[in-house]
């Protein structure tokens, strides 16, 4: 999901052998790995929305905030950080007008066979330049703003599971590779727990088909 990888190098077949297991059928095991880049517009599009009405902070009157950039990061112990870099203007004058990012860190989880996954763990700490960082702090662990990036982290990717569950069935329903032709019915797909790796997000999938294959035009 993202960027699209490079093609791999093909590798040799294995060695003939005697077949294992039930015949015409197969186990796939598939690594579906989604780019930290599709997060990030989506964090902006929240936060945008959340600005568009300042927020209350004791201490600090009612702020505005401005929020300029957003950045994704596969972190230590199995997390993501995302770093939002933004501007907060305060409505009491001894308040200065602050600017930094504030980096939120949480841990994706999902149960095994659901297609909704949510973040735990949530921790925000600070890298602000300004003496008024305290403002940013402040502003970032209000229930609104960690509601915001929370709710957008949390997906439920279930029709757009079925959806391409459905594409995948029509693709390989009735297929002809020169002489041989074959049909693959999928009867059972399972996803793991979903892990954060450096380069992005990792869910396991696994999935069962039956195989029929006949050759065709051969005379």
């Amino acid at each position: 999901v993202g960027r699209k990888p490079a093609p791999a190098d093909p590798a040799p077949l294995p060695p003939l052998a005697r077949l294992e297991g039930k015949r015409n059928e197969a186990t796939l095991y598939i690594p579906v790995a989604a780019d930290y880049a599709v997060l990030e517009p989506v964090i902006a599009k929240a936060l945008a929305k959340r600005a568009a009405r300042p927020f209350k902070l004791r201490d600090y009157g009612s702020v505005t905030a401005q929020f300029e950039k957003i950045e994704a990061y596969g972190t230590s112990g199995n997390r993501i950080a995302v770093g939002v870099t933004f501007a907060a203007t305060s409505d009491l004058a001894l308040i200065d007008k602050a600017r930094g990012t504030i980096w939120l860190v949480a841990r994706p989880v999902n149960q095994p066979d659901s297609r909704e996954i949510s973040f735990d763990d949530v921790a925000i700490t600070g890298d602000t330049s300004t003496v008024s960082g305290d403002l940013l702090l402040a502003l970032a662990n209000t229930p609104d703003f960690r509601t915001a990036i929370s709710t957008a982290l949390r997906q439920n990717f279930e029709n757009d599971f079925n959806k391409l569950r459905a594409k995948i069935d029509q693709a390989v329903a009735q297929r002809v590779d020169g002489p041989v032709a074959y049909r693959v019915a999928i009867d059972q797909i399972t996803t793991g727990q979903i892990e954060a790796h450096g380069q992005g997000l990792l869910l396991p999938v696994a999935m069962h088909a039956a195989i029929t294959a006949e050759l065709t035009g051969v005379k």
